[in-house]
């Protein structure tokens, strides 16, 4: 199994009256979110199933990711359980995926810091200290890794973000 987890790109802090939930995607975030799109496609990755936060900038990223690498929007499953999911809320919704009768073989995860972080952290046993914004781990689960997943389960393939390879 593989998964693909990333953090939203930059939003934006613009208003005040805005709830967290509401906060929309700056230009950076705009800007970002479809080029990590592109950098996945050519890494080959090739989700059977994404999940999102339904928090705006989180669906915003998803929805820009989903479009450079071909998935179909209407194919995104919205998780109230990955606004704000830590560890135990990135496991509860890949047992959710995992109870289908057809279950995805790579799943792509939307969500949010410090749970993104926590959870790459989880599955490779690795220090990140902090997934920036738009990153993405792409993770392979050994094949005799049991669910729920044990920490270091995963074996981390690619770790993506915008300032990768930038020049300065």
């Amino acid at each position: 199994m593989r998964l693909i987890v990333m953090r939203h790109a930059k939003s934006s802090w613009n208003s005040a009256a805005l709830s967290d939930f509401d906060r929309p995607l700056n230009r950076r975030g705009e800007k970002d979110a479809p080029e990590m799109g592109r950098r996945l496609q050519a890494l080959g990755v090739a989700p059977d199933a994404i999940v999102t936060s339904p928090a705006l900038r989180v669906r915003s990223t998803c929805e820009f990711v989903a479009a450079a690498i071909g998935f179909p929007e209407e194919k995104i499953v919205v998780d109230e359980t990955l606004y704000g999911a830590g560890t135990n809320g990135f496991l509860d919704v890949i047992a959710a995926l995992r109870r289908r009768d057809d279950p995805p073989r790579e799943i792509m995860l939307f969500g949010h810091n410090p749970g993104v972080t926590e959870f790459v952290e989880f599955l490779t046993a690795s220090r990140f200290g902090n997934v920036p914004t738009c990153g993405a781990a792409v993770i392979d689960i050994v094949s005799h890794a049991g669910f729920p997943f044990a920490a270091g389960s995963g074996s981390l393939v690619e770790f993506e973000f915008p300032k990768k390879n930038r020049p300065e």
